[in-house]
């Protein structure tokens, strides 16, 4: 792992990798005092560690997942409620209700590849920011 001051590099994604992020969070959290901080959570963990941490310094939003994406028949994981409750009690917002865009090519995407426009945007968004900047666009868009 790279370290510097303020930008850190992992080699791998994972959950290894959230002890570090909320160091860097924190401190900015501390240091600048903003108002919002989103957090894209699947089953609402990494959401409740920064919650906890931070401890009503921040307004935090939980992005997770829609629980529609078990509609199609496939085991995926989305917040678990006693996770949500937890959330819920430490005044974050938790967004778990928002449909992916295009939800019908999402699910043909899944069934058979082909590749259609919002697939490349997102694929996109996620290289160069990570999964993290492509939820915040869907955020940004109007949907929450």
């Amino acid at each position: 792992m790279f370290r510097d001051e303020n930008i850190r590099y992992f080699d791998e994604p994972g959950p290894q990798n959230t002890d570090h992020v909320l160091e860097v969070v924190t401190k900015y959290v501390t240091e600048k005092k903003p108002k919002h901080l989103i957090i894209a959570s699947t089953s609402g963990k990494t959401a409740l560690k920064f919650a906890e941490a931070l401890n009503g310094r921040v307004e935090i939003i939980c992005i997770s997942e829609p629980p529609s994406r078990q509609l199609w028949g496939d085991i995926w994981p989305t917040l678990d409620s006693k996770i949500k409750s937890k959330l819920k009690e430490l005044n974050v917002t938790v967004v778990d209700h928002i449909p992916y865009t295009f939800h019908n090519s999402v699910l043909e995407h899944a069934r058979w590849y082909f590749p259609v426009a919002e697939h490349r945007v997102g694929d996109t968004l996620a290289m160069v920011g990570g999964q993290g900047l492509k939820v915040a666009n869907f955020v940004l868009q109007g949907s929450y």
